[in-house]
């Protein structure tokens, strides 16, 4: 993407002695706005970042440099900056057109390069941690540091409309990207815009930014920051991971449960996701404008392709906003229950195993028991049930619910639908003071909402050969929080099933 820029020696030189660093060898590694020195004296290694003032201001890269102290303290593996003369963090050009940031050189491969299969999980843990760590700071000069909120939504008067205009693009694609924007405009006014999900963001994480050094991976790269939402960091490696192999659904979702093991995602955040991976192309759009690289070029055509397939392709998802109603099942609703149970199934690793015909008989059978589903313009597109469960030991008994089965349409799958079934269930069982839920299901999945394995309350499934990390409880009341040991039990109808 970038035009190489001229090897100025003289600067480097000038820089350096602001360092008190003797450069004896020197390699030019990138540049494009900024050059990206290694700088060998005689007994160390040093990296050189050498900045043109009309891209960073002088007070912007402070407020930087303060940020990456701050990342520091609180333990995440952010490079340290050297001090020059008088302990100053930046060296600045006698005629102040250049500003030097010096580091020490780590030794390693990008994450890219460390495994067969790049481990994005790890990558996304260190989002999570970097997000968490933002949320705690606030620069002494916030207005020193740009708004990338004004990239992925740009404001009237912004980036955007002098960009259409100079672009050479059709009317239908400039129809697609003004939609696009609306949509992110309008979707972002219903989103929080607090500190929980609003900082300071790397706002360029990828693997090529993450250096293993064969102890611990290092986050550089950092002079991107900028003020916007978490969700737009989360959703911006995907869209470069995309460029690169082509887009996998499979990267995203590893990268979420890296990320939630250290920033549970919130459900208003998962119902937001599909808006910032439209603001992800709108970022790749005004990457590439503003690159050195002419936008007539056809290096820069095929970026700008790119980025406008990926918003064609992100549109439908973005613009589900259609309301997902969540209601107890009535009648009448069987039939369509019974379709969204066996397509759910039938597309899962496990397959469809007769748990349409399960529901059928417990529905029956049973004098209580909680069936809701979830409806998008007048379909359902998921269902959730919970039936009587007990937990037993040699003294007494505890009367509870069991989930099971759960489903969603594939089509809504990882768009929350899953998650508001659960909400809304377990709201209603508290009200009712039902002790407590079991479930069988994925662990990660159901520890949000406070399920863990049953082991912490000596309670064992009655099914033999279950992983004790699937089997799960939820206690909802003091009774149930009180309980210790036991053999939880379903109804007889899944011993049947």
């Amino acid at each position: 993407m970038s035009e190489p820029a001229t090897d100025n020696r003289e600067v480097v030189d000038a820089l350096l002695a602001l360092f008190e660093i003797d450069g004896v060898g020197r390699q030019r590694i990138s540049g494009s706005i900024h050059d990206n020195y290694r700088i060998q004296s005689d007994d160390s290694e040093f990296f050189l970042k050498v900045i043109d003032t009309t891209e960073y201001s002088e007070p912007q890269l402070r407020s930087q440099i303060e940020f990456m102290d701050h990342l520091r303290r609180e333990g995440l593996p952010v490079v340290e900056t050297i001090a020059g003369k008088n302990g100053e963090p930046l060296a600045v050009s006698a005629d102040g057109a250049h500003i030097g940031i010096l580091s020490r050189w780590i030794e390693g491969k990008t994450l890219s390069k460390c495994a067969e299969d790049t481990p994005i999980e790890q990558m996304g843990e260190l989002i999570g941690r970097f997000h968490v760590s933002s949320a705690r700071f606030t620069p002494t000069d916030p207005s020193s540091i740009r708004s990338w909120a004004q990239v992925y939504a740009p404001p009237a008067g912004g980036w955007l409309m002098p960009f259409l205009q100079r672009s050479g693009f059709d009317q239908q694609t400039q129809t697609l990207i003004t939609e696009c924007v609306d949509l992110i405009r309008f979707r972002l006014l219903a989103y929080p815009s607090d500190r929980s999900t609003w900082g300071l963001l790397h706002a360029d994480f990828h693997e090529e930014n993450l250096i293993d050094d064969g102890s611990r991976t290092w986050i550089i790269d950092l002079e991107d920051i900028g003020w916007g939402h978490f969700l737009f960091d989360l959703t911006w490696p995907g869209i470069l991971y995309a460029k690169r192999n082509g887009e996998s659904a499979e990267y995203f979702k590893s990268l979420i449960v890296g990320y939630e093991r250290e920033r549970p995602l919130t459900q208003t955040d998962r119902e937001t996701i599909p808006v910032f991976h439209l603001a992800a192309g709108l970022g790749y759009l005004e990457m590439v404008d503003t690159s050195p690289v002419d936008n007539n070029s056809p290096v820069a055509r095929k970026h700008f392709d790119f980025a406008i397939n990926w918003l064609r392709g992100h549109l439908p998802d973005a613009k589900l906003d259609r309301p997902v109603i969540i209601r107890v099942e009535q009648p009448g609703d069987e039939t369509q229950i019974r379709e969204v149970t066996v397509q759910a199934f039938s597309a899962s690793e496990l397959g469809h195993n007769g748990e349409a015909d399960l529901i059928d008989r417990l529905r029956a059978n049973c004098d209580k028991f909680l069936s809701l589903v979830a409806v998008v313009d007048d379909r359902i597109v998921g269902h959730i049930l919970f039936t009587p469960a007990a937990i037993e030991n040699n003294t007494a008994t505890c009367h509870g619910m069991g989930l099971a089965p759960m489903s969603v349409l594939s089509d809504y799958q990882q768009q929350g639908v899953g998650s508001r079934l659960v909400e809304a269930g377990l709201k209603a069982l508290r009200e009712k003071t039902c002790p407590f839920v079991i479930v069988l299901g994925h662990a990660q999945f159901y520890a949000r909402f406070g399920f863990v394995p049953s082991t912490e309350y000596r309670v064992e499934c009655e099914f033999e050969g279950v992983p004790t990390e699937v089997f799960r409880v939820l206690m909802l009341t003091p009774e149930g929080q009180q309980w210790k040991g036991g053999i939880a039990k379903y109804r007889p109808e899944f011993s049947e099933c």
